[in-house]
């Protein structure tokens, strides 16, 4: 089995029931953070970050997903403590979103998947251990 997909632990994927779409708008909001472009509020010493769902749809539309589904989609994540939202109401209505409580354990690391007892196969189906010097 894979172990990470787009940089997330495949078992919390599983666990959590999300789908491709789920991680894929994930991804795109982490990686939209991470570049430093994204308009962004510190409320109570969290950074929030100003989510356009018109553009998530203009910027991923091989997922044919509505800006009404993609909201949807975040405050799923939210829910699950991935994220975190806040709106704000002041000259229209702005979705802000940050990173939640859950969020590290999402991530794909070795340390989050050791339910496989630390042997990994590499993507012949060959084993590999990464203590040893193999690696995947």
């Amino acid at each position: 089995m894979q172990f990470s997909f787009l940089g997330y632990s495949v078992n919390k994927i599983m666990e959590l029931n999300l789908d491709v779409k789920d991680v894929t708008i994930l991804r795109f909001f982490d990686d939209f953070r991470q570049s430093g472009r994204m308009n962004y509020e510190v409320i109570n010493g969290v950074k929030y970050y100003w989510i356009s769902y018109q553009n998530i749809e203009n910027e991923l539309p091989f997922l044919g997903l509505g800006k009404r589904t993609i909201m949807m989609r975040m405050l799923k994540l939210r829910d699950l403590g991935i994220l975190s939202h806040y709106t704000k109401k002041e000259g229209g209505t702005f979705s802000y979103y940050a990173i939640g409580n859950r969020y590290k354990e999402w991530r794909y690391t070795k340390d989050n998947n050791n339910n496989f007892n630390g042997k990994y196969k590499n993507i012949n189906g060959q084993a590999n251990n990464p203590e040893k010097g193999n690696s995947i």
